[in-house]
């Protein structure tokens, strides 16, 4: 028997509006409507996971529903029924929490954002089937020498580790179960807390984050450590395409999605 379809969140809110920088550049009042390669990065998400085996019901978080229904590349999605909306909130972990609580019956849920303009069926897909079923709720990486050999010249953020592991989000997670929410308010406190490192010292406690400073942790051992901080199995993916880790913040960003997206047409 075939597995049962997950649903899929895409978080298009946009807490800076057209002060965004990529918004503002491109004139729109969302990152999430700016086109990449000629298509909004919204509905290549969208054609994403559409595209991919697994997932069923699809769901767009943003403050304006019609900012999503309005556009003529989505008209042909929404018309298949199974691609909606869904009002964001404050946050992105806000919004997130929000689905969890409004659709408790829809787990495990696939949470992904808007700006991954190159997100495939083909990495969704990889990202599933990894999933640790055994874990609460699970986020996708890429480790940064993956991702600096294939695009030395991408300016990613990355999370240094013990000997020299460094890896980076890729926007990709699981909420497999209803301890799961216990995450996603983490997720919050920590987005509110986030320019006050006393808080967030607070919130995950002094020696682990020391360690964590100090670079004399490992990437599984901080994963342990936040999954017994919080009272939930956490899991990861690490992906083996280095276009995972790559989302649109910037304008180098939406440049390089450029390059990488024309060549895979020129294939």
């Amino acid at each position: 028997m075939s597995p049962q379809p997950v649903a899929a969140l895409v978080l298009a809110g946009s807490r800076r509006g057209a002060e965004d920088p990529v918004a503002k550049a491109a004139g729109r009042s969302h990152k999430a409507l700016v086109p990449v390669g000629g298509r909004p990065m919204l509905a290549r998400v969208i054609d994403a996971l559409l595209a991919a085996p697994s997932v069923g019901e699809i769901r767009i978080a943003i403050e304006d529903p019609s900012l999503a229904t309005g556009l003529p590349e989505l008209r042909e999605a929404f018309a298949t029924g199974r691609v909606g909306t869904f009002p964001a909130d404050v946050s992105p972990a806000a919004t997130v929490l929000s689905v969890l609580e409004a659709h408790r019956t829809a787990l495990p849920l696939l949470v992904t954002t808007a700006d991954h303009a190159l997100l495939t069926a083909e990495l969704v897909e990889d990202f599933l089937a990894a999933v640790p079923q055994t874990a609460d709720a699970v986020a996708a990486v890429a480790d940064a020498k993956l991702l600096t050999a294939a695009y030395p010249d991408a300016v990613r953020t990355f999370i240094r580790f013990r000997a020299g592991e460094a890896v980076t989000g890729c926007n990709l997670f699981s909420f497999r179960t209803a301890r799961s929410a216990k995450l996603a308010r983490f997720w919050m406190e920590a987005e509110r807390d986030r320019k006050n490192p006393a808080r967030l010292v607070g919130l995950l406690g002094v020696w682990p984050v020391l360690r964590f400073v100090m670079r004399r942790m490992s990437l599984a051992e901080a994963v342990a450590r936040l999954s017994s901080r919080l009272g939930v199995e956490l899991g990861l993916v690490r992906m083996s395409a280095p276009e995972a880790g790559i989302d649109v913040d910037k304008a180098a960003d939406l440049e390089l999605a450029e390059t990488i997206l024309a060549r895979r047409q020129n294939g």
